[in-house]
């Protein structure tokens, strides 16, 4: 709602830090809004290891996104180790919680 102005004010700032603290949170549907906003450059500056680390952790948890599929195999072997590294590290903090 907030994101798109959907019966509210738009306000895109407000909207990604509420997809972040669900996403870190756990919430796979939010991981996987994040890793767009990430993909796209939208609210953040374009980063494909965030984009790819939010987006394994949504599919892991069964949420599909093609179109964040294809970015995932278009990324260097350095930017899919990072975030396989990304992903690793937020699973093991999870695990200390």
């Amino acid at each position: 709602m907030l994101f798109k102005g959907h019966g509210v004010e738009k306000d895109e700032k407000r909207a990604a830090q509420l997809f972040r603290l669900a996403a870190e949170q756990g919430n796979p549907v939010a991981q996987n809004r994040l890793a767009r906003l990430y993909a796209n450059g939208v609210v953040f500056e374009t980063d494909l290891v965030q984009a790819a680390k939010w987006h394994l952790l949504a599919r892991e948890a069964g949420v599909s996104d093609f179109s964040l599929d294809i970015m995932l195999a278009k990324l260097t072997k350095e930017q899919r180790v990072e975030a396989d590294r990304g992903v690793d590290a937020w699973i093991s903090g999870r695990l200390t919680e």
